[in-house]
């Protein structure tokens, strides 16, 4: 196990005259930083600019400073000499003597030690073909990419994590040289896409800077893998240190790990901070489902009767959120017969309460063209941001005396439509969805209805509709037992489906130290067996999403009664239960 904790020099920058020749594309400025960490202000940095945590971030750590005393300028193009200098900074502005190593890095320059000691480092070279370091050159969001993945192999961090290039459409453009690094920058949240694409070509500014540089020191304070049994003191670490680990990390080699949230979540920075640490993955928890989506007054106005009309907003804070932060998406859920308006199924999508149910024919229509629409919009607006589709939610009831246990009652979907309604769902959502995106079932207690599930899902396979299944698992403390639990994911995995925990939480009501302690133990024996069974090779478990941030969060407590199911307290503050999620060997 490998623990670097980023430490900067406690020395701050004073301003200064940086000079450098025209010829080289820059011009002559002088830099400003602040006597006092924390203390400048910037006229063109505002509270309401999404750059404003970061440009305060690496101002008050003395990394990057202000091109005026006033300005930061967060719209400046980025130049080379600028990123050897960042860099430097970081590094404590360590001792060097100047080699005349490029004929266009003359010494007594701002920028002359700073270049030397990074191409000393083999953290920046120079261009091969001519030989030069090019100061003045505008730097491109791959090339800063490669320096911070050179730089963090040279703190030792462990930079073994890769993101799926495919998962962009633009990765043709990212040069032979800077896969890996873009892989790992994106895996690392470094980089997190440019509406959804890397861009690798691309400029970088100075806002866009500062915010890569603020994620790479956010995870130089931590980079760990999961250590072996007996090297696991998390909590020991967290009470000495105050450095909490992250989730998401100590996974990666496993599974990712996701939330479920809502946009009101996020108005809080603390929230947000949170998120962006531990987790990798979002599941929009209400406001991508039918209910959210579709709209009555425009439906109506449109007239049409096989064409129900849907409008975006609850999900675009969370959408944009996740885009900003480099983190993928569940689309949850399409078809539900659950939080779906009745008149979406009624003739002349009527709201009256005795209003006839439409045909078969015109329900079909009606479901194609809404999954059409719901895929296309966040496809086209948020390209390679969702990686699956919850596509039908729920359908199988245990104690269903249907045919295949199909749930009936209350189920508009299945009335109407029929028992292959489940099949057409997946049917249309495989025609609109894009090519990479994958095909889920999801559904809870599915340890009380695998066997349904499997023939279900055996019948969906056997078209090419289906790559895998949600495990919900809102359980409890003593139920369903470890090994059933486990029976049924290997039940799963034996037809060659891809398992993903898609809402997890463990009731419990008592919240003193023994009952905490319960629900940690819980969690701990959860994790223990998923991770083992990913270990195994024969499971492929892609992701774990629990169901709701923190104990104030929780769907739990729409009842009446309060519970304490999650990881983290009202107050944010990490529970037993997160260390025993994280296999604590305190636990």
């Amino acid at each position: 196990m490998k623990i670097r904790i980023f430490k900067r020099c406690a020395a701050v920058l004073m301003a200064v005259t940086l000079t450098v020749p025209a010829a080289a594309g820059l011009i002559d400025f002088p830099v400003y930083a602040s006597e006092e960490q924390g203390g400048i202000k910037f006229q063109d940095v505002t509270e309401d600019d999404w750059y404003y945590e970061v440009v305060n971030y690496v101002s008050s750590q003395g990394i990057m400073t202000g091109m005026t005393q006033t300005m930061f300028e967060p719209a400046t193009e980025l130049k080379r000499a600028h990123v050897a200098t960042i860099i430097y900074r970081m590094e404590n502005t360590p001792d060097v003597v100047y080699k005349e190593k490029f004929s266009d890095v003359p010494q007594g320059e701002f920028y002359s030690e700073a270049v030397i000691w990074a191409n000393e480092n083999k953290i920046i070279t120079g261009y091969t073909d001519t030989g030069l370091f090019e100061p003045g050159k505008n730097i491109s969001r791959e090339e800063l990419a490669v320096i911070l993945y050179r730089y963090a192999k040279s703190k030792e961090m462990d930079v073994s994590g890769r993101a799926e290039l495919s998962d962009f459409p633009d990765e043709g453009k990212v040069s032979g040289y800077a896969k890996d690094a873009m892989a790992w920058a994106a895996a690392s949240r470094i980089i997190t896409g440019d509406r959804g694409r890397l861009n690798p070509q691309g400029t970088a500014n100075r806002a866009e800077c500062a915010a890569m540089i603020q994620r790479f020191c956010k995870l130089l304070e931590v980079s760990v893998t999961m250590p072996e049994e007996g090297e696991r003191n998390f909590y020991e670490q967290y009470k000495e240190t105050g450095i909490l680990y992250r989730m998401r990390e100590l996974y990666a080699d496993n599974f990712s790990i996701g939330v479920a949230l809502e946009p009101r979540t996020l108005n809080g920075e603390k929230e947000r901070t949170l998120i962006q640490e531990q987790f990798s993955y979002m599941t929009c928890e209400n406001a991508m489902k039918p209910a959210a989506l579709l709209n009555h007054q425009k439906t109506v106005a449109r007239g049409e009767e096989e064409y129900p009309v849907i409008e975006v907003t609850e999900a675009i804070p969370l959408l944009e959120f996740a885009e900003e932060n480099g983190m993928k998406l569940r689309g949850h859920t399409l078809v539900w017969y659950k939080q779906t308006p009745k008149w979406l199924f009624t003739e002349g999508f009527s709201d009256a309460p005795d209003a006839p149910l439409v045909s078969r024919d015109v329900m079909l229509k009606r479901m194609e063209n809404y999954i059409c629409q719901v895929m296309t919009y966040f496809n086209s607006n948020y390209p390679g941001l969702i990686t699956c589709w919850d596509v039908v939610n729920e359908a199988i009831d245990a104690n269903s005396p249907e045919e295949g246990q199909m749930l009936a009652e209350g189920n508009y979907w299945y009335q109407i439509i029929g028992a292959d309604y489940v099949e057409k769902a997946f049917s249309y959502a495989r025609k609109y969805a894009d090519p990479q995106q994958k095909l889920f079932y999801n559904d809870f207690n599915c340890y009380e209805k695998d066997a349904a599930i499997c023939e279900m899902a055996g019948k969906l396979q056997e078209e090419g509709l289906i790559d895998g299944i949600g495990m919900q698992s809102h359980i409890l403390l003593e139920y369903p037992s470890v090994q059933n639990y486990e029976n049924t994911i290997r039940k799963f995995a034996q037809m060659g489906l891809e398992i993903q925990i898609t809402e997890l939480d463990i009731q419990q009501t008592d919240n003193s130290v023994e009952g905490q302690q319960k629900l940690s133990a819980r969690y701990k024996e959860i994790f223990r067996t998923l991770k083992q069974l990913d270990d195994e090779g024969i499971v492929n478990i892609t992701n774990v999403t629990f169901w709701g941030l923190n104990d104030s969060r929780t769907w739990l407590n729409n009842g009446g009664e309060t519970h304490y199911p999650l990881l983290f307290d009202e107050e944010l503050n990490p529970k037993p239960a997160f260390f025993g999620s994280i296999l604590d060997d305190s636990i």
